[in-house]
């Protein structure tokens, strides 16, 4: 989040994709939303809207069926 509300968007993709595939290997969907909503909203600063709205999509699915309405 740092990074990205610094402008420094690669860093944060980066960072996030590190923490996601982290999330993945050891199977924490749950944790894995943050990266994912943290990637959607650097997708959404670079108006890469088809991205923003996948990742986005994502996190909506794994928060439905896991019971956060955040």
């Amino acid at each position: 989040n740092i990074a990205g509300q610094a402008g420094r968007i690669s860093e944060a993709m980066r960072l996030d994709s590190i923490g996601l595939a982290m999330c993945r290997a050891d199977g924490n969907v749950v944790q894995s939303t943050m990266f994912l909503d943290n990637m959607a909203n650097c997708y959404v600063v670079q108006e890469k809207w088809t991205e923003a709205e996948d990742h986005f999509f994502q996190c909506l699915a794994i928060d439905s069926a896991t019971g956060n309405y955040k």
